[in-house]
């Protein structure tokens, strides 16, 4: 393995990691095959959810959000760039807060995220997080799926009817490479590899056949590879009124 693909791998494990310590400390983690997806527990402040978080960059698309009485803000980050206000908050802080919490108040009003982490009230979040992006960098012509187990991937088959198994194995930016985390596998065909992370790189794939759109790219988003069509996931820059989407 070179030094370019160990780095990868090495960030891959330690992201991983980071989702498991999560999970153990309350976190709901919920694996899927495109990417893993965690939700705060309740009774976090800001500052405890964002120091958590943190972990999980720079594979992970994050969203805070703050409700307190009658005033509400959003804050979101994308993987490898700041937190910032999503757009503009609601409601006018002078009713639900006094000095000096108050003072904050007006400064994450003004657009102060780290201003706005300070704030009491019911935060939630949520944060996805993208495994095969460090793999999808340096090889952008295979299709990764990164898991940290096999069940992600059973369960895809599973609710796939027969007909449709096909699109499993076919993506438009080329042959599909599953990588287990956790697993001792070894399937591999020119298309369609089911490999331990250990086994990496994978030799002899070849191109996919083209016309036919993956399964996957129809059920969830695609941020680490396709940035702008990841609608889902965009929201306008409270400043400049312009669309941010996906990897920067």
């Amino acid at each position: 393995m070179d030094r370019e693909l160990q780095g990868a791998v090495d960030e891959i494990r330690r992201v991983a990691d980071e989702l498991t310590k999560l999970a153990g400390a309350g976190w709901m983690v919920e694996d899927g095959v495109l990417s893993a997806r965690c939700s705060a527990p309740v009774s976090l402040s800001g500052a405890q959810i964002a120091a958590a978080l943190a972990s999980l960059e720079p594979l992970a698309q994050t969203e805070l959000r703050l409700t307190a009485g009658g005033v509400a803000l959003r804050l979101g980050q994308q993987p490898g760039s700041a937190l910032d206000l999503i757009d503009d908050p609601t409601g006018d802080p002078a009713t639900e807060f006094i000095d000096p919490e108050l003072t904050a108040a007006r400064r994450a009003w003004a657009g102060d995220p780290k201003a706005a982490l300070e704030l009491t009230g019911t935060w939630e979040a949520d944060a996805t997080v993208y495994l095969a992006k460090p793999l999808s960098d340096i090889e952008p012509n295979i299709a990764w799926r990164v898991v940290r187990g096999l069940k992600p991937i059973e369960d895809l088959v599973g609710t796939l009817p027969w007909w449709r198994m096909a699109e499993m194995v076919r993506d438009p930016a080329g042959p599909v490479v599953f990588v287990a985390l956790d697993a001792e596998v070894d399937y591999r065909t020119p298309m369609l590899a089911i490999v331990t992370v250990d086994l990496l790189p994978v030799e002899g794939l070849q191109a996919d056949l083209p016309g036919r759109r993956s399964v996957l790219e129809t059920t969830a988003p695609r941020c680490f590879r396709r940035p702008l069509s990841c609608r889902r996931s965009s929201w306008p820059n409270r400043r400049s009124g312009q669309r941010r989407s996906g990897m920067r």
